[in-house]
């Protein structure tokens, strides 16, 4: 994962786990813009390089809210811009068992630093 600089705005890029993720879950022609919408859109306070699994944690939950529907991504991921604890709550991802309800999901978790 690597930040860049757009303008004023840095973009943290996904990791490749999510990335994975995506691919896998995604039709083709969709997991293009899913990645995309996922690299360009800002987490309030995940921004910074050390908070990568927390991060990874909310991009997760917007894939199994999303279940493969770009359309159903898109909403959860916007919710997460605006408050990304809203879309773990509903994700079921909100509380310390978060890793067993991922792997319950068939997600991988991921590593803590």
């Amino acid at each position: 994962m690597s930040a860049t600089l757009e303008g004023d705005t840095i973009i943290m890029g996904m990791s490749a786990l999510v990335r994975r993720e995506v691919r896998a879950r995604f039709a083709k022609v969709d997991a293009f813009d899913v990645e995309h919408l996922l690299e360009a859109t800002q987490l309030p306070f995940l921004e910074e390089p050390n908070r990568r699994r927390e991060r990874d944690r909310v991009h997760l939950a917007i894939l199994k809210l999303a279940n493969g529907d770009f359309e159903r991504a898109a909403r959860s991921l916007a919710q997460a811009a605006s408050d990304w604890r809203d879309v773990l709550v509903e994700a079921g991802l909100a509380n310390e068992d978060w890793p067993e309800v991922l792997r319950g999901a068939g997600f991988p978790v991921p590593r803590a630093d």
